[in-house]
């Protein structure tokens, strides 16, 4: 059956498209090189060159050549910016929404390689609220309309992601009708609530929620706690003088690493590195701290703290292992490390729970089911949080975590979602 709209779930750390017809829902491939090719990462690659990449073929190219502009979490970075805020790449301005529609051009051509015929219209997911200022909030919206609009879609409706996830739960034959639930969407840049009803043949949205916490957040705590101190942090250089923190918040912060140049910060450690070495106070943190910021492995640190850190739901403990060519680092995680260093982002999420079940006037003990979406809302300590509020047996693990927000994008887009 010929399709021409989609559901694009444009992700921070990842993207994903599905297209519905006949009540069938089907994601499409949208990366043939990546580990799951239903996952396009949301990552651009620039070479001096003059060529480009997206997805996971940007992170190769950024490992055979570091020297290239190298972007992630552009999602997170799109309220921070007026529409009009050009980023200058090897003597070529962009505007964020001109990167944003490299990502979602590759998603229209591959969605219509899947469909085998052209797809215009689109339903966009978007947080509940990209910023609490609603002038920002509407301005950043206009800003990926018009990366969308630039990618070849004609027809673009936005939908809140939770309710997406919301309407495909209730879409589907066989699910709990005259039910109330919650959509816990814990994805890489944000956590998004929306409490939902479906009673008498009908959906209502009760109530949203939404904060700015997210996965990669979490693993810049776990980074600045656990790794940097195997990088030299809080150790003296030259004539006793600490490390400025600010070379530290370059690896900590990568999402805003593409505004930087890679080779003049690579350039900053190494003369650190070399005065440390003249005034005879180098050691092996350094050395470890240059060869990381020069051959820009902090993309494979995080990596390896993301790994550790979703071994936790299956174990009590485990270890940060990364090793490369001057490079050893072994240090362990425990789920109790996770409670200790999340403890404020827990208590948050917790607040925000609650509140969005008060502006319904409910209470954990009246919603029927959590349905989860996102990375981490499957960590350990998220699970044990809504397991204390909720029960366990009301927060399954499903099979559809990562892809049901854009199933029901989808079927809105094709008019069949259930409300």
């Amino acid at each position: 059956m010929t399709h021409n709209s989609c559901g694009i779930d444009f992700g921070t750390s990842n993207s994903l498209a599905a297209v519905a017809a006949g009540g069938v829902v089907t994601v499409c491939d949208l990366d043939a090189e990546n580990t799951d090719p239903q996952l396009l990462p949301s990552i651009l690659y620039f070479s001096r060159y003059g060529w480009n990449r997206v997805g996971r073929a940007a992170v190769q190219a950024y490992q055979h050549d570091p020297d290239g502009r190298y972007i992630r979490a552009l999602k997170s970075a799109l309220p921070e910016f007026p529409p009009d805020f050009i980023v200058r790449i090897w003597g070529k301005s962009h505007t964020l929404s001109d990167l944003a529609a490299l990502v979602f051009t590759r998603i229209r051509e591959r969605l219509e390689t899947c469909t085998g015929a052209p797809v215009t219209s689109a339903t966009v997911g978007r947080p509940v609220r990209f910023s609490p200022d609603r002038a920002i909030d509407r301005r950043t919206e206009g800003m990926l309309r018009a990366a969308a609009e630039d990618a070849g879609f004609r027809s673009i409706r936005f939908l809140p992601e939770p309710e997406a996830a919301t309407r495909y739960y209730f879409s589907q034959s066989g699910e709990a009708r005259d039910a109330t639930v919650l959509v816990f969407d814990f994805g890489g840049g944000t956590l998004d609530l929306c409490l939902a009803r479906f009673d008498r043949s009908r959906y209502r949205v009760l109530a949203t929620g939404g904060a700015h916490i997210g996965g990669t957040l979490l693993d810049r705590i776990l980074f600045e706690r656990k790794i940097l101190p195997h990088l030299g942090y809080g150790r003296k250089w030259g004539r006793g003088l600490d490390l400025p923190k600010h070379i530290f918040n370059r690896l900590i912060n990568p999402d805003a690493a593409w505004r930087l140049t890679e080779t003049e910060y690579a350039l900053e450690v190494r003369q650190i590195v070399n005065a440390s070495i003249a005034g005879g106070t180098a050691t092996s943190h350094f050395r470890t701290f240059n060869a990381v910021a020069s051959r820009r492995l902090g993309p494979d640190l995080f990596a390896a703290i993301e790994t550790a850190k979703m071994r936790l739901s299956e174990v009590e403990e485990t270890q940060i292992r990364f090793e490369a060519e001057d490079v050893g680092i072994v240090e362990p995680l425990t789920r109790a490390d996770l409670r200790v260093l999340f403890a404020e982002e827990l208590a948050a999420i917790r607040s925000l729970v609650l509140t969005t079940l008060q502006k319904a006037r409910l209470t954990p003990e009246r919603v029927d089911r959590v349905l989860l979406a996102g990375g981490s809302s499957a960590l350990v300590c998220t699970q044990e949080l809504l397991h204390e509020l909720f029960g366990a047996e009301r927060v399954p693990l499903r099979q559809d975590l990562f892809t049901s927000i854009a199933r029901g994008l989808a079927l809105d887009a094709a008019g069949m979602a259930g409300h």
